[in-house]
């Protein structure tokens, strides 16, 4: 679980981090594409070659400590069969090809990069193939054969243990068995038949585990496409779910936040005022004789007009911390996060005459012959003692005192102070 709890991550991280360039439509097309070829469109490789790597580096890095304990261990047989030779075999051996492996396996510790991993671990595994064959030029003809056997491991090391890429595993295990045959010609001059039994059990050596080495990585290959295509899948329908959820909590005719999003807001400024002991204030605005407005200019007006005044109100909540929404019907909301009263009732004024000043005319109106509005405000201190339902109830009280007064005013309700200020 942990390591698909990884993978998925990586896909996440990735697939985000290139944008729009690796698309649904890229990856369906690539799996339908049944290619025997290796190798995706550039923008996707590049992807998968991260992948691989991060798929395959701990096998790389066990596969090089593995093969050089092996490597080693066979010492034991160079001191047994050889004894007078060990020596020299013992320099090829811990002196030139396990100091490779390790330092392929040091290199692989600190180095990110896919392509000089499977280089300098192809030049390892050729080094290790090399180091064999000398061997065998070393030791006499008649049983020297016995490190033969040796070739045909590393070959199967190559092309199945290793987790090289296939093109990799393929050089490396063609070009060992090429040294073997030119050496094995050239300077030991083998008799006939043992060249061409050794030379036919190499080459079917490598034809087997070029099939084993190509199934894995298509295998590997196919499942990040599959993998990748559920992840982008996953992307969309995290990007839909946010965007319904946003959506839930947007008014839909003023665009602004709705009711359900400012009571979230109210309980996250409260929390945070009262960690911070700063004071918080909450302006309920109203527009004054509405339903005249709507009985007289018609409902589709009416809903233009909502629309303006909440274009001004939301003019007025760009600050971090303070917060715009439409409470209901034609009531609006601000919160206003680390505002005293007397801030707040210059703002909660400035907004009065600001959608005043749009001469929205509204011919039954009992206050002015435009669109006005009344404010109440009510500012706290957050403490233990007290809850954002009280501050919400005293915004409302000065609101319907400030209805009560004839509208198109502002009354503020300190609750800290409990005092009221016109």
């Amino acid at each position: 679980m942990l390591r698909d709890a990884q993978r998925m991550s990586f896909y996440k991280e990735n697939i985000i981090s290139i944008g729009d360039a690796v698309t649904e439509d890229l990856i369906i097309k690539e799996l339908n594409k049944r290619s025997v070829i290796l190798r995706f469109p550039d923008i996707l490789e590049s992807v998968f070659l991260e992948y691989y790597l991060h798929h395959a580096i701990v096998q790389i890095r066990l596969s090089l400590f593995l093969g050089m304990f092996l490597y080693a261990i066979f010492g034991i047989l160079d001191a047994w069969i050889f004894p007078g030779m060990k020596r020299q075999l013992w320099i090829i051996r811990y002196l030139i090809v396990c100091p490779g492996l390790l330092f392929a396996f040091l290199y692989s510790l600190v180095v990110k990069k896919e392509l000089t991993i499977q280089l300098v671990y192809s030049l390892v595994i050729i080094l290790a193939g090399s180091g064999i064959i000398a061997m065998l030029i070393m030791v006499p003809k008649d049983i020297g054969n016995i490190y033969y056997a040796g070739l045909m491991l590393v070959i199967f090391y190559a092309y199945i243990f290793s987790r090289l890429r296939f093109v990799f595993a393929t050089v490396c295990a063609w070009l060992i068995t090429l040294i073997y045959v030119f050496v094995s010609v050239n300077v030991q001059n083998l008799y006939t038949p043992f060249i061409v039994n050794n030379t036919f059990f190499l080459v079917s050596s490598n034809i087997i585990g070029m099939g084993s080495c190509y199934m894995l990585e298509k295998y590997v290959r196919n499942d990040f496409l599959k993998t990748a295509l559920l992840q982008i899948e996953k992307i969309q329908l995290e990007k839909s779910n946010i965007k319904l959820q946003e959506l839930s909590y947007i008014d839909g005719l003023t665009n602004v936040p709705n009711r359900r999003q400012f009571e979230k807001a109210l309980r996250e400024e409260w929390n945070r005022a009262l960690r911070q002991g700063h004071p918080l204030s909450l302006l309920m605005i109203d527009i004054d004789n509405f339903k005249l407005y709507n009985d007289h200019m018609g409902h589709v007006t009416g809903d233009e007009c909502l629309i303006m005044v909440a274009e001004v109100i939301k003019s007025f909540g760009r600050r971090p911390g303070d917060h715009v929404a439409r409470f209901g019907g034609e009531e609006f909301c601000v919160i206003l996060s680390g505002t005293d009263s007397t801030d707040a009732k210059c703002i909660a004024d400035e907004i009065r005459k600001k959608i005043k000043d749009m001469r929205i005319p509204h011919p039954a109106s009992q206050v002015s012959e435009y669109v006005t509005v009344s404010v109440g405000v009510a500012t706290v201190v957050p403490d233990k003692g007290r809850s954002k339902d009280e501050l919400l109830r005293e915004a409302d009280k000065a609101l319907y005192m400030a209805k009560k007064r004839g509208g198109d005013c502002t009354v503020v309700i300190d609750i800290t102070d409990s005092a009221d200020k016109q």
